[in-house]
């Protein structure tokens, strides 16, 4: 299977399964930790996909209001987690 990074040319070839995809490993991978800079928590960078959908304007066959729910059942299942077993 070919990543959706690089089959990536265009809204029309990023399907639903491509962003279900990138939500579910969005900040899950870090390199090693750099003492000098702070990297956001997974949280916060699901909070920014939320605030960005209301600024995304080309959606080809992604659905809104799918991708919305999907992202906020992932916040809540990030916030629930105790501190040290959040990403």
């Amino acid at each position: 299977m070919t990543s959706p990074a690089t089959r990536f040319s265009g809204y029309q070839n990023w399907t639903m399964q491509d962003e279900r995809i990138f939500l579910s490993g969005l900040g899950t991978w870090r390199p090693q930790p750099n003492p000098v800079e702070i990297r956001p928590s997974r949280a916060e960078l699901l909070e920014g996909y939320l605030s960005g959908l209301d600024k995304r304007s080309a959606w080809g066959e992604l659905d809104p209001e799918v991708l919305r729910r999907l992202a906020e059942s992932e916040l809540a299942k990030e916030m629930t987690l105790p501190d040290d077993q959040q990403s």
